[in-house]
């Protein structure tokens, strides 16, 4: 080229301006769009990935009007934000950007492919990404159950009410099959309702009617909650929501919490004495339940209450407190405190006071005179007329001990006359035991007669209340004498057979004749009572241990049948022939081991145990019975079953046999020409 022409075009280089390549753009990471729908049919879901902006140039350039777009796969859309759409590109740089793909959730499940990007703006060479794949996931049937009331408060004792719950399917894809709720960890409501739901659609909803009923009694204080379980023959998401209720704990009120009894003496009419208090339940929603009073302090046998343990919500209950003078109390303040015990609403004392007082010498007098008209007995009124004449005698007295000796032998005759009335009639009706001890009761109180009298420094006194301990030891003796040859008697004939009741006779044997002065006769009764004692429980031991034998020979022979039923229904089926003699033989054992037991309770006395086990041992004849005619019946069918096995054996043999015959019948011979 000549020097003119070289000229030429680098003038021209230097007039006309510069011109630079536009930014290109390149698309990173996975071309495939997993959409795994999360949320309820309508709302958005989407997916980022990223494109690179690249400039190359000595110069940097304006990148304006940036956009995206995707086709080739309707339902999906892409896009960037704004602030990426205008930047400024330093020279071999690049500048990575975020695209947003965006899926409808109206797109049917499955895998989509051809999808193209487009992404286009100012300054940048504008490009088809291809490639693209779209996968569509749909969640199962999302199923939820929703109270109509979540918080259903504190509930009363005793009501019922309705509550509704609605069961939905509400992501809106796909519907569930055979769909049912059972409501769970209820607590001690009853809840009646039907759980059968049934098919659901994408978006549809049924409602369960709760029927609930608080019961009246049984309730344990606290918030329990309310927990539908959904199932479904299809694959479902359960989302339950729980409700829940409180059961408050029960307020208690008590009217009074010390009780003045007032006074009591040894008189009819003024012997007992009776309060009435109020407790009430303040809460309104729980009752008081388990209401007991339990003796803390004070002498035993004074006190009887009276009352429900149990208050309604809101309502109250009156308890009453009677005291009966024992024939042997003392004189003087008396004083009792009672734990009133509940399950739930709290523990509180109530304290009781009476006073024991003397009756003064006219009322004992009285007393006497009227015991002394209704008594046939010569002895009896002998002992009444002594004692009359001591409190005669003791009129005018002022000294308070002689007072306190006199009424000390007033009270003591009072009572032995009471407790041997009652001995005789316990002895008339066979309640030997019963006369016994109130015979037993009776020396307590002439011992109180020999005190009052021992104490008595009064001459003219004392002649007279050593009449009344004379009389007094004679009717007891005889009273004693008489139930002691019962008692003997009786024991006798339950020496062998019942030892229980024959050692509780020896006992109080030994203990009526140690009173009556008898120490020989006392001690050898001990003795046989100790025997006895000892048989009584040697017999229980070894009738528990034949029972334990029984129940694991049982269990060895029901280890090898099949069992139907439950209870004296019990079917047994000895299911391999070859196990029957061993299961026989347990059943055979078991009975003789009840049979062994039920004989050592009867003679330990231990009634109800021999009973128990005469039941067990009728249902154990019966089963042993029903035993051998199954093992019988399946043995025959097993026989039958071989004899018909064996005839079809035999008869197809000889079916061959004449087949084979009949075969060899017009066989064609050739002979020689």
């Amino acid at each position: 080229m000549s020097i003119k022409y070289l000229i030429i075009l680098f003038c021209f280089l230097l007039l006309v301006p510069l011109t630079y390549a536009d930014a290109t753009a390149s698309f990173l990471g996975d071309k495939e769009l997993i959409y795994d729908f999360d949320k309820p049919k309508g709302e958005t879901f989407s997916l980022t990935r990223v494109i690179r902006v690249t400039l190359g140039n000595e110069s940097g350039r304006n990148i304006q009007d940036l956009s995206v777009s995707f086709y080739g796969i309707d339902g999906i859309t892409a896009s960037i934000d704004d602030a990426s759409k205008s930047f400024y590109l330093n020279p071999n740089t690049h500048k990575d950007i975020t695209v947003t793909f965006y899926a409808s959730s109206s797109m049917e499940e499955k895998t989509y492919t051809g999808g193209v990007l487009s992404i286009t703006g100012t300054n940048l060479a504008s490009q088809n990404i291809t490639g693209f794949t779209v996968k569509i996931n749909y969640p199962n049937p999302t199923i939820r159950a929703i109270w109509d009331k979540v918080d259903w408060g504190n509930v009363k004792a005793g009501t019922s009410f309705k509550r509704i719950l609605t069961v939905e399917e509400y992501y809106g894809y796909k519907n569930a099959s055979n769909v049912t709720v059972l409501i769970a960890e209820i607590g001690p409501a009853e809840l009646l309702y039907s759980g059968e739901i049934g098919d659901l659609d994408p978006l549809e909803s049924k409602n369960i009617q709760v029927n609930v009923t608080i019961p009246q009694k049984g309730l344990k204080p606290g918030t329990y909650n309310i927990k539908p379980i959904i199932t479904s023959t299809s694959v479902i998401t359960s989302e339950p929501q729980e409700a829940k209720y409180t059961i408050p704990q029960p307020k208690m009120e008590i009217s009074k919490k010390t009780i003045d009894m007032g006074k009591i003496t040894f008189e009819p009419g003024k012997d007992t004495t009776t309060r009435i208090i109020t407790i009430s339940e303040v809460g309104g929603f729980t009752p008081i339940e388990g209401l007991s009073f339990s003796l803390t302090n004070g002498p035993k046998g004074w006190v009887s209450i009276k009352g429900d343990d149990y208050i309604a919500p809101g309502e109250s209950e009156n308890y009453s407190f009677s005291i009966t003078l024992p024939p042997d109390a003392s004189l003087g303040d008396k004083d009792w405190a009672y734990d009133l015990k509940t399950h739930y609403a709290g523990k509180q004392t109530i304290y009781l006071y009476v006073t024991v007082y003397f009756p003064g010498i006219e009322e004992a007098t009285g007393y006497l005179k009227n015991l002394s008209a209704s008594t046939d007995s010569q002895e009896e009124k002998s002992l009444i007329q002594d004692t009359l004449l001591l409190l005669e005698n003791a009129k005018g007295k002022t000294e308070i001990r002689k007072i306190a000796m006199v009424m000390s032998v007033y009270s003591g005759v009072r009572s032995l006359l009471s407790y041997l009335e009652d001995s005789e009639k316990d002895l008339i009706d066979g309640k030997l035991i019963s006369s016994a001890d109130a015979i037993i009761k009776a020396n307590s109180a002439l011992n109180k007669i020999r005190i009052g009298d021992e104490n008595l420094e009064d001459a003219e006194l004392k002649l007279q209340s050593s009449k009344s301990v004379t009389a007094a030891q004679n009717l007891w003796q005889r009273f004693a004498k008489n139930v002691l040859k019962d008692l003997e008697n009786k024991a006798a004939e339950t020496k062998e057979n019942d030892y229980k009741v024959a050692s509780l006779l020896y006992k109080r044997m030994s203990e009526i004749s140690k009173y009556s002065g008898d120490e020989k006769k006392a001690r050898e009764y001990q003795q046989t009572q100790q025997l006895l004692q000892d048989r009584y429980e040697k017999s229980l031991l070894s009738a528990s241990e034949d029972v334990k034998k029984a129940e694991i020979m049982l269990r060895n022979a029901r280890s090898k049948m099949f069992q139907l039923g439950e209870g004296e229904g019990t079917f047994y089926f000895v299911y391999n022939p070859l196990d029957y003699d061993e299961v026989s033989t347990n059943y055979e054992s078991a009975i003789k081991n009840y049979e062994t037991a039920e004989s050592l309770y009867r003679k330990a006395g231990e009634i109800k145990d021999a009973e128990r086990i005469a039941e067990e041992l009728q249902i154990l004849y019966k089963q042993k019975n029903q035993i051998f005619i199954a093992f019988v019946a399946y043995g025959s069918i097993l026989v039958l079953t071989f004899i018909w096995f064996m005839g079809r054996v035999t008869i197809g043999m000889q079916r061959f046999k004449q087949d084979d015959r009949e075969s060899s019948v017009g066989d064609v011979v050739i002979g020689e020409d």
